[in-house]
């Protein structure tokens, strides 16, 4: 689904100047579709955010100054950001552990096609080795070459 600039920036938490930068600097793709109005795709939006929000600190918002303790409704207030942070935390950590187990994934593939070409050259070496391989030394009693003439 595409977003305008002026949803993107409200569902990002991002100014509108900002992420227009970010779209004339080539940081976020985005396409024009008339008259200068931005089609945003939510996928990009959230690499974007991935890749740009700022850490998120608990302690900041503890510390909110419009927030005063003791009063019911500051303190919805503050419970209600503090949720909104969980929240998009909660997306972030969502989305990396989502790459995260493609990556896995990925390397998991990797892994065992190697695995396959190293049992099968070892194979190829035990073949090999077999075709070289000395015969069994004869251990009964030779006779020489001049007792078989004498006997």
């Amino acid at each position: 689904m595409s977003l305008t600039l002026g949803e993107a920036s409200k569902q990002s938490g991002f100014a509108k100047s900002s992420l227009s930068k970010a779209i004339g600097n080539g940081r976020l793709s985005a396409v024009r579709v008339e008259k200068g109005v931005f089609a945003i795709d939510e996928g990009e939006l959230a690499r974007f955010v991935e890749a740009n929000a700022p850490p998120v600190r608990v302690e900041r918002v503890k510390t909110l100054p419009s927030v005063q303790s003791g009063t019911a409704v500051d303190e919805l207030v503050a419970a209600r950001v503090r949720a909104d942070v969980a929240e998009k935390m909660l997306v972030v950590l969502q989305h990396q552990l989502a790459e995260m187990t493609a990556q896995r994934d990925r390397w998991e593939v990797v892994l065992q096609a190697r695995l396959t070409e190293v049992t099968a050259q070892r194979d190829r070496w035990e073949q090999r080795f077999d075709q070289l391989k000395l015969p069994a030394v004869n251990t009964g009693e030779r006779r020489h070459w001049w007792r078989r003439l004498a006997g």
